[in-house]
C-alpha cells in the first residue's frame, strides 16, 4: 500500500498536479498506510494534501461525495480514491455534473478491478497484486503445515497501471 501510493503520487507530481486530494475509507487498516504514504510523498514535494472521508468503499459513496468535492471553492486537480469502486462512482457523478475528465480533474484508484479499463476515461489504478499475495500466503501456510521452513518475507511489488484518467497539467 505504501509503495503503491508513493508511486501514484510521484506520477501525479511528474504530470504537473499541485492540488492533490485523497478520498479515504478510514475503517480499513489499509487506508492508514495509503494516507500516510500519500501525505509524506506530497510533503517531500512541498505540496499539501486535502483529505475527504468516505463512509463506505463503494461506487455509490464516490458518487455521493462528488458534488461536495467539485462544487465548492477550488476543487483538486487530482483525486486519489481509496479504491477503484469509489473512483468509478466519483467519475460518473463528475461527468453528470458537467466536468470533463481528466481535463478538469485527474482520478485514480487502487485495486485494478476489471471494469476500470472499460470506463471513459479508463481508470488509472494501483494494482497491489492481491492474487499473488494470497498465493504467497497459501504457500507459507502449506510449508508450515508440512513442517518445512518458509522465508520470513515475500516482497510483491505493486504496479501502477497508467490509463487515460490522468492528464498532464501545465
Amino acid at each position: 500500500d505504501q509503495r503503491g501510493a508513493a508511486m501514484l503520487v510521484r506520477h501525479l507530481v511528474a504530470q504537473g498536479h499541485k492540488r492533490v486530494a485523497y478520498l479515504r475509507f478510514p475503517r480499513s487498516r489499509r487506508d492508514e498506510e495509503r494516507l500516510g504514504a500519500i501525505g509524506e510523498c506530497l510533503k517531500g514535494y512541498g505540496l499539501a494534501l486535502t483529505v475527504y472521508e468516505g463512509s463506505a468503499p463503494t461506487s455509490a459513496e464516490g458518487e455521493r461525495l462528488c458534488s461536495s468535492i467539485m462544487l465548492g471553492g477550488e476543487h483538486p486537480d487530482a483525486l486519489i480514491c481509496y479504491n477503484d469502486l469509489i473512483a468509478l462512482g466519483f467519475m460518473k457523478a463528475a461527468q453528470t455534473l458537467g466536468f470533463s475528465l481528466p481535463a478538469d480533474i485527474s482520478v485514480a484508484g487502487f485495486d485494478n478491478i476489471e471494469y476500470g479499463q472499460y470506463t471513459t476515461p479508463a481508470l488509472t489504478t494501483v494494482d497491489l497484486q492481491s492474487e499473488r499475495m494470497g498465493a504467497a500466503a497459501m504457500e507459507k501456510l502449506i510449508a508450515a503445515i508440512d513442517g518445512k521452513p518458509a522465508s520470513d518475507t515475500t516482497m510483491i511489488e505493486p504496479q501502477l497501471i497508467l490509463r487515460t484518467s490522468i492528464a498532464k497539467r501545465n
